[in-house]
């Protein structure tokens, strides 16, 4: 049995750490963003946040992939180059950007 787990979170894993075959399904609504974080589903927004790196942020949204959950934020760089960072939700690693 645990091939198969060892086998599920690879790919996953795999699936979160290539943000250009992420496919975004809907994002949840700022109700049910509190409701998974309050349920441990996903860490704090402030933790994806850090994690987004130093740009300014402009966005930030709880959204589901076939793989599980992902903070979707917008970052405004200096040169106002506009990027989106994707952070895991329920490990609030940093797993990807375009």
């Amino acid at each position: 049995m645990v091939p198969i787990l060892a086998l599920t979170v690879v790919s996953y894993v795999q699936a979160v750490a290539e943000p250009s075959t992420l496919k975004i399904e809907g994002c949840l609504t700022p109700r049910e963003m509190r409701e998974a974080v309050e349920e441990q589903r996903a860490v704090q927004p402030l933790v994806a946040l850090k994690a987004a790196g130093a740009a300014e942020k402009v966005r930030a949204q709880l959204c589901k992939t076939e793989s599980g959950l992902v903070y979707l934020i917008t970052t405004l760089g200096p040169n106002g180059h506009v990027a989106r960072v994707y952070v895991d939700a329920t490990s609030g690693q940093r797993v990807g950007a375009r």
